[in-house]
C-alpha cells in the first residue's frame, strides 16, 4: 500500500543560550527523525537588524537562517541571532526551529489536503494510482485549476457515468472535463469512453472537451477522436478537443505543483528570501502562518 506521506504542518522547537543546544524534538545531528537518511541543507541567508533611532551599532543583531531537506519531505529551519552582529566574535545566544511533522495518509482517506497530494504525486507518480475515481477528479480539478491562472473548475456529474466529471471555466469559455482513473494501470485508453464522452457533452452547449486517463497513451482512441469529432454535424459543435495522457498530466501536475513543494518557504521572512537586501529596521522572527 502507498501511503502519501504529508509535511505539510510543523511544530516551533525553541532553545536558547547555545547554538549547540539539545532540541528536545530533533537532536542536530543531520540526520532526519523520520526516515534516518543524512539530510542536506537547501537554504541559508542572513541579515542584519537595527534600531534606526540607535546610532550605536554593538546593539545590531544578526539573523542567519538555515533550511534542511530530506528526500522523504521532511524539513527543519533554524533561525539563529547574534548580539553585536559586527563582532566577529560573537557567539548566537538564541537559537529557534521549526520542525516538518510527518502526517501519514492510506489511498482511501478523504481527509488528505490536495496540495499534500500534489507534492506526494509529483515526488512519486505511483501515488496515483490508489486513489479513488472521486479523489482522482479533486486532483485533476486542483490541477487543472493551477495550469489556468485565475480560472476555475469544479466537480459535477456522478463518478463513472461516462459524461463530464469537471466544469473549467477560463475567462467566459467552459470546458467539459472527463477524468477516467485506471486503478489496474494499464498501458492504453480504450476508444469507446472517448467517444462516449464526446456524444455525451455535445447535447450540453459546451463546444470544448478534455479527456484525462491514468492510462499511458491513447493510441486507438486518438483515431476514434478524430474521425468523431470530424463526422458532421459533430465537427460544427466541437470547438476543441484535448487528450490528456498520464505522462501529459504529469507534466502539468509537476509545473503546477513546483512552488508547492518548498513548504517550508511559509515560513521565511520575506527579508531573507529576497537577496538584495541589505541591514533592516525590521523585526526578523519565524512564525508559521495561520
Amino acid at each position: 500500500m502507498i501511503e502519501t506521506l504529508d509535511y505539510s504542518n510543523a511544530l516551533h522547537d525553541g532553545y536558547s543560550n547555545s547554538r549547540y543546544a539539545k532540541s528536545s524534538f530533533y537532536h542536530r545531528d543531520n540526520n532526519c527523525p523520520f526516515c534516518k537518511q543524512k539530510i542536506d541543507s537547501v537554504f541559508s541567508n542572513g541579515i542584519t537588524e537595527y534600531n534606526p533611532e540607535n546610532k550605536d551599532s554593538t546593539q545590531d543583531v544578526h539573523h542567519s537562517v538555515t533550511v534542511k531537506c530530506c528526500d522523504c519531505g521532511w524539513w527543519t529551519v533554524e533561525h539563529e541571532q547574534t548580539p553585536n552582529a559586527y563582532d566577529q566574535y560573537a557567539v548566537s545566544n538564541w537559537v529557534s526551529a521549526l520542525r516538518a511533522v510527518l502526517r501519514k495518509f492510506p489511498p482511501e482517506d478523504t481527509a488528505i489536503q490536495m496540495d499534500a497530494l500534489r507534492r506526494a504525486i509529483a515526488k512519486n507518480p505511483e501515488a496515483i494510482d490508489p486513489n479513488n475515481p472521486r479523489k482522482m477528479e479533486m486532483l485533476v480539478a486542483s490541477v487543472m485549476a493551477g495550469f489556468w491562472p485565475g480560472s476555475k473548475c469544479r466537480l459535477c456529474g456522478k463518478s463513472g457515468d461516462g459524461s463530464m466529471d469537471l466544469l473549467l471555466i477560463i475567462g467566459d469559455k467552459p470546458f467539459a472535463i472527463r477524468v477516467k482513473h485506471r486503478q489496474d494501470i494499464r498501458p492504453e485508453e480504450s476508444v469507446y469512453p472517448v467517444t462516449y464522452f464526446i456524444g455525451a457533452v455535445i447535447g450540453s452547449n459546451i463546444p470544448n472537451e478534455i479527456f484525462v486517463t491514468s492510462a499511458d497513451r491513447f493510441p486507438d482512441a486518438e483515431q476514434a477522436e478524430r474521425c468523431t469529432v470530424h463526422i458532421i454535424p459533430v465537427r460544427d459543435l466541437v470547438e476543441s478537443f484535448q487528450l490528456v495522457d498520464r505522462s501529459s498530466f504529469m507534466e502539468i501536475l509537476e509545473a503546477t505543483s513546483r512552488h508547492e513543494h518548498d513548504v517550508w518557504r511559509k515560513c521565511i521572512p520575506p527579508c531573507l528570501l529576497d537577496d538584495s537586501h541589505g541591514p533592516t529596521p525590521y523585526s526578523v522572527n519565524l512564525s508559521w502562518p495561520d
